[in-house]
């Protein structure tokens, strides 16, 4: 029996013969020869034209062994055979149609049960009509690798694509994203699954923790990578990579696209990515995506430690062991103390264990033991502790501590300053995570007591054995990317990948991690004009009063109301903030990472931007209160002079109210009155501040009350010292004290100031005086209005006086 043609195979030389009839070729002047060599030339050009040509060699071939070649032998006239042609393909073309159809249908509902990958395509893209970079992207479901090595992938795009044409205008440049197999995944692939339009922009970036480079005025051009792709972060992304278009080609109604992988990004390379089969998505074990996985699901209350408050204590810190303890004991896999055990468990916690100097190896370890299991722990680590005693943001305190433990350790063995230096640190009892700890803030004291040699410049000469990453070599590393930083500039350092810095230096970019936390160190020590202590009013260990400073200034520059706003700022380096704040990056006393995390944390797990916000106001109301009475806002004027006279002749009025522990936006409570007092609008602060200033100044020859009469004389033209204000004080018939001549003084001057504004009247100059003053400059006296009496006297007679009433009133009912 002679074998059937295959059903594509007739549908291509139907249409072969179609196409020849209703486009015949236009009749050239030149001879057959050239004719065949330019269609064997176009063919070879064009892809389709050379698949069309095979399946025309098929269909002139012999169906089986036994068929017989009924051609024609002789020539065949043009015109016949393309008559002939037409009339067989009218003839077959319903029965190809249908079958066609019902081929589509099969194939289709076939496809649908078996599980495909899923990935989430990124692209740079500028909407003109939105007029800014917009989350560009789309999600599909044919995503595979076409070869290792180089490693290369492919996917296909269905045409008309806006995702397409931006691949095509970014140069061939995207970005990869693969989802988690759990329920933010499947979130993922949803919202990127609705077309590109404003919409749907607006979705991704409500659900999703997005950051789209040139969305804004401020571009983060350290996270911004080659192709400048969106990119999606959060937990529910299983990895990401960057893309290179290398080659496409068009099938039916979709592009193929294969792609060269320029760089990965993977926090946890043993997780499964999510799966998609008929319409849902799916686990690869077979189950479908409802809740995040079981590891993911009993991490869920160590969401908790974000609840803790924005200055966390040792309870805190051994609460959270407490529940990274509790999920392994009901984890039991994670209990081999394997690294990609423990890389996995450390990229599922919300909160890195290291921030709060958590060694997870001993911690995990520990569990073991607990619970009846022999140690696993290598030898080096037998005697490491769970909680390191020095992390985070160190203080002097702490550095001068962590100098002795140094000391002493050198002191009783010379040779322990070659081994490597995380090993050194575990001896320290510190955590290899600390902030702004450099090589030098150890070596440097060391070398002064002659436990260490002088330090030697080293340029080469580099070790790829991490065995010898020693004390030492480590603070050659330092030095040398110093001194790059200096070459390069603030600017461009502050741009640059740190991992491609390290690498230009020639050193392995393990190396790197030792500085990774330290980065604003060596940008300072690059750059000692750029961060003298003069560019800022907050630096060192800072005080609980600059805490709450510091609180104040980072949520104001965020701008929480404006959503759009929020999240450029987000996207920036919270020390770059600081610095812009004049808040120096390296302040320690203040975990300035935890609170970014929380608010982030905050921001992006609620479904409104309005409860987000509400959230953070709840999260500083233990820190800021709203509203005071006068009794308890000069306690607290007067313990916050009293700490900071400096801050409080320098700062501004909602820092002041901030370092004293109220809202920038309270109010004062004044008894029997519905209107509350604004106290950032208004001089009840500020002259509450004034008069304990005043009772601070002591003679002219101290250093601080020299600061306090100059910062009186220039704000309120008053002279503290009695023997300047006496001649005031008898024009006023001396029957008023120094406090009111202060505050006399104080009235005063801003009724001057705000008459120069309104109410200025200019007295004439007599000529005859005017020559007389030949040569002197020129002086117009300025006529004021008398100043009123001042309104928060009153106000404060009007408060005690209510105070008054209210305790003789109780003690009349004691009575």
């Amino acid at each position: 029996m002679t074998l059937s043609q295959r059903p594509a195979s007739r549908f291509f030389a139907a249409f072969y013969r179609y196409n020849r009839v209703a486009h015949p070729p236009r009749v050239c002047a030149h001879s057959a020869s050239i004719a065949q060599h330019d269609r064997q030339q176009s063919a070879l050009r064009h892809p389709r034209q050379l698949h069309t040509s095979r399946f025309l060699r098929q269909q002139e071939q012999p169906q089986s062994r036994d068929a017989k070649d009924t051609r024609p032998s002789g020539p065949i006239d043009a015109g016949s055979r393309d008559t002939n042609a037409a009339e067989a393909a009218f003839e077959d073309v319903d029965g190809l149609d249908a079958e066609a159809e019902r081929l589509k249908h099969d194939v289709r509902q076939l496809m649908r049960k078996v599980p495909s990958s899923v990935a989430v395509i990124t692209v740079s893209s500028y909407d003109a009509e939105l007029k800014t970079h917009v989350p560009m992207g789309v999600a599909v479901s044919s995503f595979t690798t076409v070869s290792l090595d180089p490693p290369t992938v492919s996917f296909n795009i269905k045409e008309p694509s806006k995702t397409l044409d931006a691949i095509r205008a970014a140069k061939g440049l995207f970005r990869v994203h693969f989802p988690a197999a759990d329920k933010g995944g499947a979130t993922m692939v949803d919202v990127f699954a609705r077309g590109n339009h404003a919409n749907a922009y607006k979705t991704r970036t409500k659900a999703l923790g997005l950051y789209v480079p040139g969305h804004g005025s401020i571009v983060d051009r350290r996270r911004t990578t080659a192709s400048q792709a969106p990119q999606i972060s959060g937990d529910y992304v299983r990895a990401a990579m960057e893309c290179t278009l290398t080659q496409e080609m068009s099938v039916a109604d979709h592009v193929i696209l294969v792609a060269r992988v320029d760089s990965l990004e993977s926090r946890r390379l043993d997780d499964n990515a999510i799966l998609y089969v008929d319409g849902s998505y799916m686990v690869p074990d077979g189950s479908n995506v409802k809740t995040p996985k079981e590891i993911t699901t009993n991490f869920d209350s160590t969401w908790y430690s974000w609840e803790h408050p924005l200055f966390p204590d040792e309870e805190g810190r051994l609460a959270y062991v407490d529940q990274i303890k509790a999920v392994v004991k009901t984890q039991t896999k994670l209990q081999a103390t394997t690294t990609e055990i423990r890389r996995h468990l450390v990229a599922t916690l919300p909160l890195s264990p290291a921030a709060w100097g958590i060694n997870v190896d001993p911690l995990i370890d520990e569990c073991r033991r607990e619970d009846g299991h022999p140690s696993e722990l290598p030898p080096h680590l037998q005697d490491s502790s769970v909680l390191s005693d020095f992390y985070g943001r160190l203080t002097q305190a702490d550095r001068a501590k962590i100098i002795d433990r140094a000391r002493k350790l050198v002191v009783a063995d010379p040779q322990i300053v070659t081994i490597n230096l995380r090993k050194f640190f575990q001896y320290l009892e510190v955590s290899t995570s600390c902030r702004d700890l450099l090589p030098s803030d150890i070596a440097g004291p060391l070398r002064t007591e002659g436990l260490l040699g002088p330090f030697q410049p080293r340029a080469g000469d580099f070790k790829a054995n991490t065995a010898g990453w020693d004390l030492q070599y480590i603070e050659q590393v330092e030095h040398n990317l110093i001194a790059h930083f200096a070459e390069i500039g603030h600017e461009k350092a502050l741009l640059s990948r740190f991992e491609d810095v390290v690498k230009s230096l020639g050193e392995n970019q393990a190396v790197g991690s030792y500085f990774q936390k330290s980065r604003f160190r060596l940008l300072a020590a690059a750059a000692p004009k750029l961060f003298h202590p003069s560019k800022f009013d907050i630096s060192g260990d800072i005080s609980p009063e600059e805490a709450r400073v510091v609180v104040r200034r980072y949520i104001r520059y965020m701008q929480l109301e404006n959503f759009s706003v929020f999240r450029k700022n987000m996207n920036m380096n919270p020390q770059e903030i600081l610095r812009s704040l004049r808040i120096h990056p390296c302040i320690a006393g203040f975990d300035v990472e935890f609170l970014v995390g929380k608010i982030k944390h905050l921001y992006f797990t609620r479904r409104y931007t309005r409860d987000a916000v509400a959230q953070i106001h709840d999260m500083l109301e233990p820190l800021f209160a709203r509203i005071t009475t006068w009794k308890d806002l000069e306690n607290r004027v007067k313990e916050f002079v009293k700490k900071m006279p400096r801050q409080a002749m320098r700062w501004s009025t909602p820092d002041k109210l901030a370092a004293m522990g109220l809202d920038w936006e309270a109010v004062l409570d004044v008894p029997s009155s519905n209107n509350k007092q604004p106290l950032n609008d208004g001089h009840i602060v500020e002259t509450l501040i004034a008069k304990e200033l005043k009772g601070m100044y002591v003679d002219s020859k101290d250093e601080l009350s020299k600061a306090i009469a100059l910062y009186l004389k220039k704000q309120y033209n008053f002279d503290v010292d009695p023997s300047q204000s006496l001649p005031q004080a008898q024009r006023l018939g001396g029957i008023q004290s120094s406090s009111d001549d202060m505050e006399e003084a104080m009235m005063a001057s801003r009724q001057i100031s705000h008459a120069g504004t309104r109410h200025v009247k200019l007295k004439g100059v007599d000529p005859a005086s005017e020559e007389e003053s030949a040569g002197r400059p020129r002086v117009r006296s300025v006529v004021v209005r008398q100043p009123p009496p001042p309104r928060w006297h009153k106000l404060r007679e009007r408060v005690e006086a209510k105070m008054w009433s209210a305790d003789k009133a109780k003690e009349g009912k004691a009575d």
